[in-house]
């Protein structure tokens, strides 16, 4: 097969960049055809060796001189991956030039598969993918790690790949956990390390190493804390410590202060680190929570056994406790001082751990990852074509009919869902779809509790387990979209519309214990006036209009930044239909000393209804096909001169949910 990886650089030697080359050289080796599309390009030549049949191109070249750093579009910020943020001084910046040059590619990729390796790129992909290959993310930072922009921009984009690797199953289920039943294959494949014939001498060695990154979460002051314990038990042993960072010079004082200089070592930064470990008869690892764990299985290669605290990822996969290593409670120094002392002092335990750690090494070879990206990519291929397709029909019962495309659905059993869209993880079957001349049928029944929210809707292939959001090819919507009784609670409103990412099928769900929706509105002068029907509230015919203080139904405006602060505003009530005025010149002085923006109830003394219950209803409007009335239900906005000769605004408006409000602004 082909496969394209799209990555941040090939020019570079950061931890995401050795990954990828790991991965492409072994699918190279084993007969694929391999692109390397760099979406910068900063060095003549990449430090990294790739096999010599892998294609290497590049989108923008930002080495000096190079006419990509001047270009007018990457002097603008990119729209399609905010995530990645804005560094006008960098040359190698996300900007409109990577958009553009990142969709050409994109468009005319022959790819079998192009995989995402970072966040940007995932962003990329999943904005600007075909359906001629598949689509695939890479994790090389676990799901609690990624920094906030670079989460939402995930949040955004993960959803719409066909598949997402992590590289431990905790972290894949984590994925599955935050993202539901979206469609997506998560799936995780631990990064490979490359063997070596190297072997430490377990037995003989008193050098206990640890490695990486000196920040304040991988705990090196623990370690240094409880090797420091054992001073005296094991005076001709030593800890070398290798990386650099911001933790060192208290690392560095700690050491001082315990009076170990030449016991514990800050060895620094070393392009052989392999060679360093081939020398200890201990590797450690004191990380809070660690992605994989890269250095762990490298000591395993040359036959070191790893004590580690038991991270929740990376390190309590990679090692079996007792067999080729040891697990430490994370933050807990005392324990990890006493598993010190225990291995440090027995070393047939070493040895013996050490060979095995050898045998479990071998499951993280380039070839063992290269397989298993091979078998999971093979069953993402075969739902290559799989891309639902269907022509909608609603029904003023709320009933949803769909007709799917047979040629871009193959198979003989299907299942529709419907998926809460927030969350992924509220998943409601509706029943199979049936074979009919047309293609596919299924109907989404009106009355099917769906919970308040956007809902996508699924066409799973029971053949194989693969699930696709639907596509919608046309889709004929009901004038109405109230889909329950005037007087029934509760109240129920279902649309229907196309995503935004895509124009897949999403349905609307609105679900209220009652509510007051809108009719009518009229902007004249300084006067709102605003006629309405409060469904899901039986109406007491007759009878005392006022409840035991006077009041009868009134509106109620409602401070959208202090709850303290409302107005109370007269309103008819008869039979369910309600009409108020609102007058600026009467109420626009108090109104805009408190607040700019009002949101709008109505409220229904418990005398009125037949149920003898009070409401408090949000003032809306939701009963017909327009989803967002925002930009559609524009009203004009009005100056008013009050009564105490101040110049106001006066804004009436549907919010982003379609609820009722007004905005005031001071002019004068």
């Amino acid at each position: 097969m082909k496969i394209a990886f799209l990555m941040y650089s090939a020019y570079g030697q950061a931890g995401t960049s050795v990954a990828t080359q790991t991965l492409a050289n072994s699918l190279a080796a084993r007969q694929h055809e391999v692109e390397l599309v760099s979406m910068f390009q900063y060095h003549d030549t990449p430090p990294l060796r790739f096999d010599p049949g892998i294609t290497l191109r590049t989108l923008v070249d930002t080495r000096d001189g190079s006419a990509d750093v001047t270009h007018p579009q990457h002097q603008v910020a990119t729209e399609l991956c905010p995530g990645a943020g804005w560094k006008p001084d960098d040359k190698n910046r996300y900007s409109r030039l990577i958009d553009e040059r990142a969709a050409a590619y994109l468009k005319s990729a022959d790819a079998d598969v192009v995989i995402a390796t970072a966040p940007a790129a995932i962003a990329l992909v999943a904005a600007l993918g075909t359906g001629r290959y598949i689509t695939l993310g890479q994790a090389h930072t676990h799901y609690h790690h990624q920094s906030r922009a670079s989460r939402q921009m995930l949040d955004l984009a993960i959803p719409r790949l066909d598949g997402f690797v992590t590289v431990t199953s905790k972290d894949a289920q984590t994925h599955r956990d935050a993202y539901g039943a979206v469609g997506t294959d998560f799936h995780a494949v631990p990064n490979a390390v490359t063997g070596t014939f190297m072997r430490s001498d377990v037995r003989e060695s008193r050098i206990v190493t640890a490695s990486g990154r000196m920040v304040d979460w991988k705990r090196f002051d623990l370690l240094v804390d409880a090797f420091g314990r054992l001073g005296t038990k094991y005076p001709d042993w030593t800890l070398r410590i290798y990386g650099s960072g911001a933790e060192k010079p208290k690392l560095r004082k700690q050491i001082d202060d315990m009076g170990a200089t030449e016991r514990i070592l800050l060895m620094g930064h070393t392009k052989h680190l392999r060679e360093e470990l081939a020398k200890s008869a201990l590797h450690t690892s004191t990380s809070t929570d660690e992605t994989f764990g890269l250095t762990i299985v490298e000591a395993m290669t040359c036959g070191v056994p790893v004590l580690s605290t038991a991270g929740p990822h990376g390190p309590s996969e990679i090692i079996s406790d007792g067999v080729d290593g040891a697990l430490s409670p994370v933050g807990d120094a005392e324990t990890f001082a006493k598993n010190l002392d225990w291995l440090m002092g027995d070393a047939e335990t070493r040895a013996r751990m050490g060979a095995n750690a050898v045998e479990k090494a071998r499951n993280y070879s380039n070839e063992s990852q290269a397989i298993t990206y091979e078998t999971y990519l093979a069953r993402l291929l075969t739902a290559r074509d799989y891309r639902p397709e269907a022509l909608c029909r609603a029904t003023s019962s709320g009933d949803l009919e769909l007709v799917v495309d047979p040629t871009r659905a193959t198979g003989h059993r299907f299942t529709v869902l419907c998926v809460n869209a927030a969350d992924g993880r509220q998943a409601l079957m509706t029943g199979p779809a049936e074979q009919t001349a047309n293609g596919h049928y299924a109907a989404i029944p009106g009355q099917l509790r769906l919970a308040t929210g956007t809902w996508n809707v699924l066409l799973r292939r029971e053949d194989d387990g693969v699930m696709r959001r639907i596509k919608v090819k046309e889709l004929q919507q009901s004038a109405n979209s109230l889909i329950s009784g005037a007087s029934s609670s509760p109240v129920r409103f279902r649309s229907f519309t196309r995503s935004p990412d895509g124009g897949y099928l999403q349905i609307v769900s609105r679900e209220l214990p009652a509510h007051a929706e809108v009719l009518g509105i009229e902007s004249a002068g300084s006067h709102l006036n605003v006629q309405m029907f409060a469904l899901g509230v039986a109406a007491a015919q007759g009878g005392p209009q006022v409840d035991a203080d006077g009041h009868g139904a009134h509106i109620i405006a409602q401070s959208r930044k202090n709850k303290e602060s409302f107005f109370t505003i007269p309103c008819a009530f008869s039979n369910g239909g309600a009409s108020f005025t609102i007058d600026l010149l009467q109420y626009g002085d108090r109104l805009i000393e408190l607040d700019t923006i009002w949101d709008l109830s109505l409220s229904i003394p418990a005398n009125l209804t037949v149920s003898g219950t009070a409401h408090r209803l949000r003032i809306g409007r939701f009963a017909d096909d327009i989803v967002q009335r925002k930009p559609v239900n524009v009203f004009p906005q009005r100056v008013v001169a009050t009564p105490q000769g101040r110049s106001v605004r006066f804004h009436p408006y549907y919010t982003d949910s379609n609820y009722l409000s007004i905005g005031l602004k001071l002019l004068t």
